[in-house]
Order: C-alpha cells, then structure tokens, then sequence
C-alpha cells in the first residue's frame, strides 16, 4: 500500500504505476482496493478505466474539481 501511495504520488498511468510496484496481478488488487478507500482517485471523465487511466492521491483530485468531496468521490 505504501509503495502504491509513493508511486502516486504524482498523476501516473494506472498499469505503469501498478507495473513500478511490482507484478500486476499482485499489485492490482491493492491498488483498486485503495481506490476503493478513496485514498487514491482515478478521472473517469474521459472514458472507461483502462491502463492508461491517471490515478492520483484523493486530495490532488479534490483539488482540481475545485474542492467538492463528492465529486472527487464521483471522479
């Protein structure tokens, strides 16, 4: 989880950051699991989630949608 959250720590493809972690069929898991937790976002805005979606920390998403929980929860 640690290893997710520094690899997040700037907005990064999800596959490439999984992939940076170690192997992806581990690291998936987790990695949806803290997006789940809404500790990291994803910005479905553009389309479905695929290996190129960016994944960020909750609190850079909240940020760019102008500081509105629920929509960075919607992201």
């Amino acid at each position: 989880m640690a290893a997710l959250t520094t690899v997040f720590t700037e907005s990064c493809g999800l596959l490439a950051g999984a992939r940076a972690v170690g192997d992806p069929i581990a690291v998936l898991p987790v990695l949806f699991h803290l997006i789940w937790r809404q500790e990291l976002s994803v910005g479905l805005k553009d389309g479905l989630l695929s290996p190129a979606t960016p994944v960020r920390p909750a609190a850079v998403f909240a940020k760019e949608v102008g500081g509105d929980a629920e929509a960075a929860v919607a992201g």
